[in-house]
C-alpha cells in the first residue's frame, strides 16, 4: 500500500463496557483500530490495543473477545439454512401423501375388465378435448374406456364431469359430444358444468346426482385422487382405469399429480372442502329401459 492511501475496510462492531461504564468498540477487518468513546479511561490500554493490532493479537491479550461475522452474512446464512429445512419439510410430506393416496386406493382399482364389477353410474373425469391444437391424449383414452365400459355391459349411465367456467371451454359437451359418437346414447349421459376440480366432480357425483356407488374412469394415477377424495367423504367407488400416456406428457402430468395428491389429504382431512357449487340436487332417475 503506498504511503497516504488508505486501506479499503468493511466494518463490523464489537461493543464492550469499561470499568467505568464507558463503551468501547473494536472494529474488525483486515486490521483493529480500538476506537474508545472515553479515552482517559482505557481498561485494555492503548500500549495493548492500538490501531495496527491484528485480530490474532487482540484475542492473544484477549480471549474472552469475540469477533462476530457481520449481520448480513449471518443473516444469509440463516435464511439458507431455514429455506433449505423448509423445502425438504414440503418435499418429505409431498412425497408420504403421494404413497398415502396411492397405498390406501390400490386395492380398488379394476385393471381387468372381465373382473371389474357392473355398476349404474360410472363417473368420467374431465379433461381439455385439445392440446395445442392437437387432440388430447388423455381425454381420448376416457372417452374410449368409458365406450367399453358401456358395450360391455359393465355400466349403465355417465356422469361427464368438467370445467365450464367460460362459454368457450366447455370440457363435459365435449365429453358428451364423443360419447355420442362413440354409439353411446344422449339419455345414458348426465353432464356436470362444475366439475372444476376432481373434489367437486367426486363429491357433486353424490350430493347434486344422489349418487353414492359408482365407478371413476381416468387415467389410473388421476383414479388415485378421485378413489382417496371419495373414500375420505363414505362414498363407495371403485375405479377402471384409462390406458396411461407415455412420454413428456405423461411425466409432466405426473410430476403436478403429487403435489394434487397433497392437496387432497389438506382437503379431505384438514380444510373439510366442499365443492364450489355444491347444489340444488338434481338426482339421476335411471329408466328400466337404460342400457
Amino acid at each position: 500500500m503506498s504511503p497516504g492511501e488508505t486501506e479499503p475496510t468493511t466494518n463490523f462492531f464489537y461493543p464492550f463496557p469499561s470499568a467505568e461504564g464507558a463503551t468501547h468498540t473494536i472494529t474488525s477487518s483486515r486490521r483493529i483500530a480500538a476506537i474508545l468513546t472515553n479515552q482517559s479511561s482505557t481498561p485494555y490500554g492503548l500500549h495493548e490495543i492500538d490501531r495496527d493490532s491484528t485480530p490474532a493479537t487482540v484475542a492473544h491479550i484477549y480471549p474472552s473477545l469475540s469477533f462476530p461475522m457481520p449481520l448480513s452474512r449471518r443473516l444469509l446464512r440463516r435464511i439458507f439454512i431455514s429455506t433449505g429445512i423448509a423445502c425438504l419439510t414440503v418435499f418429505s410430506a409431498a412425497l408420504l401423501c403421494d404413497r398415502w393416496v396411492a397405498s390406501s386406493t390400490t386395492s380398488h382399482i379394476h385393471r381387468d375388465i372381465n373382473t371389474l364389477p357392473a355398476h349404474d353410474i360410472a363417473l368420467v373425469l374431465g379433461a381439455n378435448p385439445l392440446t395445442q391444437g392437437r387432440p388430447n391424449l388423455f381425454f381420448t383414452s376416457r372417452i374410449d374406456t368409458a365406450a367399453t365400459l358401456y358395450s360391455s355391459g359393465k355400466v349403465r349411465h355417465f356422469i361427464v364431469s368438467g370445467d365450464n367456467h367460460t362459454v368457450e371451454y366447455d370440457e363435459p359437451t365435449a365429453m358428451h359430444d364423443a360419447l355420442i359418437s362413440r354409439g353411446i346414447p344422449a339419455s345414458s349421459i348426465t353432464l356436470d358444468y362444475a366439475g372444476f376440480r376432481t373434489l367437486d366432480s367426486v363429491l357433486r357425483a353424490r350430493d347434486v346426482f344422489g349418487q353414492s356407488r359408482f365407478i371413476i374412469i381416468s387415467q389410473e394415477f388421476h383414479c388415485a385422487r378421485a378413489l382417496f377424495i371419495a373414500h375420505a367423504n363414505n362414498i363407495d367407488a371403485i375405479a377402471y382405469p384409462a390406458p396411461d400416456i407415455r412420454g413428456k406428457a405423461g411425466l409432466t402430468v405426473r410430476a403436478r399429480e403429487t403435489l394434487a395428491r397433497t392437496l387432497a389429504v389438506l382437503d379431505t382431512h384438514i380444510l373439510n372442502t366442499a365443492p364450489h357449487f355444491p347444489g340444488p340436487p338434481e338426482p339421476i332417475q335411471l329408466a328400466a329401459t337404460d342400457h
